[in-house]
């Protein structure tokens, strides 16, 4: 029997649990008691506007997470990687990130059962273009999430991102614009600011075979797939 286990993070949404958080921790609404909610989300508060789904005051001040660009990091390959899977390792497995179904860790536990599962696993670097774009009513608020935003990205949490979800932001690829943005659409003036930066992360794939016996054949049956 196959098992083929992926692992692809989707950074914008890890970003935006990342931002509640840090928000959260720095008692946001206690610094702003007039402006206490942040609509923090990979959804753009002009849709709903657009949409006639939304209104000014809930959905601003707002900071969406974007991703304008996503491609393979050009000589980051991993490459292929024999793989022995033991008992043992499925202990503890943490399927977050991962798209496998459960249906599927059930059989890879009981094939593990019998004996050591073998396959092959690849890993490439992917280099997401990211982008904070900030909205709001207020100039200042504006302005102090820029700021926030700006702290974010070189504080604790990229550390915790990196650790964690081995989510790469280069300090190096960050650049904003903090004012020069004014919207005037919706019947009052938005004025808003943005932040852009790259995020490097791993695309993981295994592919195990119960029918396999050693490592060997791996080599074998991998090089005939290579060959054609």
């Amino acid at each position: 029997m196959k098992f083929v286990l992926t692992k692809i993070p989707v950074v914008e949404d890890l970003l935006v649990l990342a931002l509640q958080d840090y928000i959260q921790e720095l008692r946001w609404a206690e610094m702003f008691p007039n402006h206490t909610n942040i609509n923090l989300s990979n959804d753009h508060p002009f849709e709903e506007l657009l949409g006639g789904t939304g209104d000014i005051p809930n959905l601003f001040p707002s900071v969406t997470v974007v991703s304008a660009n996503d491609a393979e990091s050009s000589g980051m390959a991993k490459g292929w990687k024999e793989e022995t899977l033991q008992s043992a390792d499925m202990q503890g497995f943490d399927r977050e990130g991962w798209y496998v179904t459960e249906g599927a860790l059930a059989d890879l536990v009981a094939a593990l059962a019998v004996s050591d599962v073998y396959g092959l696993s690849h890993t490439t670097v992917w280099k997401d273009s990211v982008s904070f774009e900030i909205w709001s009513e207020n100039a200042q608020v504006k302005n102090d999430l820029y700021s926030l935003l700006v702290g974010f990205l070189t504080g604790p949490k990229i550390m915790q991102l990196k650790q964690e979800r081995n989510i790469v932001i280069p300090s190096s690829s960050i650049n904003g614009q903090r004012s020069g943005y004014y919207n005037f659409d919706f019947g009052r003036v938005l004025y808003g600011g943005r932040i852009t930066f790259t995020a490097d992360y791993q695309v993981i794939q295994a592919v195990y075979d119960s029918e396999i016996g050693t490592l060997a054949e791996i080599r074998h049956t991998y090089q005939e797939v290579l060959n054609g």
